[in-house]
């Protein structure tokens, strides 16, 4: 297993041309995925639809072609001269799950699947935009992680310092100091080096210091396994207390079983409960 440390600014000048020059690649990112937007049309037969609830449809397509789309990618599903807003679920092969608001039919003989891969990278683009016109203490924060300037990695760092092996080789247990003390690491190996199980450790560090962790990964596979590694961690205390949320489609069944996610259509009322009882808490020490 080789860990990477790439070089990371430590002032406030090199973070703003870091910055500046992210949006720049993002820019050009979108101006050429743009350009070769045919390539992320295909056709599409034999849908059926999979799985149904009240807000969600999802259908389960062949493809004519393999064509570059990832899980979870926004698109556009064209049926019989209608055009119905859609996010690709998953991939595999030459079989497309895909997610429709409302149902055409319970079967589609054929459509036209126009996966939009920019827009992500367009809402990217507008939050960097966002970044380098605000100041907030939450931006600032974020900066310093990046930069590894903050105290709170020092802090996550000490958590693990003062814990047993954690079942993990001596490679492993030096990537998982360095993740936790610089801003950015690359970790890479071979299949089943423990890679999956080694970032499931990272999480499981920084939410036993307190901190709050996003885990991204380009397919629904890759998530539902880093979270089944994460359930077998004892020392993730946030997990054990049902704080988790888990965006996109799974199908893992352990998922909403031992894997005790917060569904997103709950998030809301959760938070809104949740600061309710601390208003009546402030209400009752005054």
């Amino acid at each position: 297993m080789n860990v990477k440390v790439p070089h990371t600014a430590t002032d406030t000048d090199s973070r703003d041309r870091l910055l500046s020059d992210l949006r720049q690649a993002v820019e050009a990112e979108i101006a050429a995925t743009k350009s070769r937007a045919a390539v992320f049309r295909a056709e599409v037969w034999s849908g059926k639809l999979h799985t149904e609830s009240e807000r969600d449809h999802i259908y389960t397509f062949l493809l004519d072609t393999v064509v570059p789309i990832a899980d979870d990618m926004p698109g556009e599903l064209h049926v019989g001269g209608k055009v119905y807003p859609c996010r690709i679920v998953a991939v595999e092969g030459l079989r497309v799950s895909v997610l429709l608001a409302t149902a055409p039919a319970r079967v589609i003989e054929r459509a036209t699947l126009v996966a939009l891969p920019w827009v992500a990278l367009t809402r990217l683009h507008e939050a960097l935009e966002r970044c380098a016109s605000e100041t907030t203490a939450g931006l600032r924060l974020s900066a310093a992680f990046f930069a590894g300037e903050s105290a709170e990695m020092e802090q996550i760092a000490d958590v693990v310092a003062g814990q047993p092996a954690l079942s993990l080789n001596e490679g492993q247990q030096q990537a998982l100091t360095t993740a936790l003390q610089r801003a950015v690491t690359a970790i890479a190996g071979p299949a089943n080096a423990g890679k999956t199980h080694l970032l499931s450790r990272v999480a499981a560090a920084c939410l036993d210091a307190g901190q709050r962790v996003l885990l991204l990964a380009p397919s629904n596979h890759a998530i539902d396994s880093m979270l089944g590694t994460l359930v077998e961690s004892d020392a993730s205390t946030a997990y054990a207390a049902g704080d988790l949320l888990r965006i996109g489609c799974s199908a893992d069944p352990r998922v909403g079983q031992e894997i005790r996610s917060l569904a997103p259509e709950l998030a809301e009322s959760r938070l809104r409960a949740e600061r309710e009882q601390e208003l009546a808490a402030l209400v009752a020490e005054r």
